[in-house]
């Protein structure tokens, strides 16, 4: 009986520390999306980032898929490319980094016959700080 008590104690403060991770942001990371989060980031204000558009996938050889984005923004520092394969389409953490005003990357770790998965999202980073703006369209393709 004591066992459980303190596993219960032990996951109540897990879930206390999970919440007041999430709903306080981590110091080196943060989501949010507004004008003053952009104007601290960067040091500039009235201007929004917005979310990038996957306008293509295409598969450039048995294993190379080449993405292809919009760029709506002139401010990011660069975009971040997730990417999750198989069945449950789940993104995984960032697999890709690339400039600003880069619109095109090369997956060339592809596996014929699997199926993979694309997001393509932007950041603004200063120092150590970074903050993520939402993200792209979501694209599953499959490779030949």
């Amino acid at each position: 009986m004591k066992k459980i008590y303190i596993l219960l104690i032990v996951i109540v403060i897990a879930v206390i520390v999970a919440l007041f991770y999430f709903t306080s942001g981590s110091p080196a990371l943060t989501t949010e999306n507004n004008e003053s989060n952009l104007a601290a980031a960067k040091g500039f204000s009235g201007s929004s980032i917005v979310p990038p558009e996957i306008i293509s996938v295409m598969q450039t050889s048995t294993s190379t898929f080449e993405l292809v984005w919009t760029d709506p923004n002139s401010k990011e520092s660069g975009y971040m490319i997730f990417r999750g394969s198989g069945d449950n389409y789940l993104l995984q953490p960032q697999y890709a980094k690339v400039g600003a005003n880069v619109t095109k990357f090369v997956d060339t770790k592809i596996v014929p016959g699997m199926t993979y998965s694309y997001s393509v999202r932007p950041y603004i980073s200063k120092g150590n700080q970074m903050s993520l703006y939402p993200s792209s369209n979501l694209v599953v393709v499959t490779a030949n």
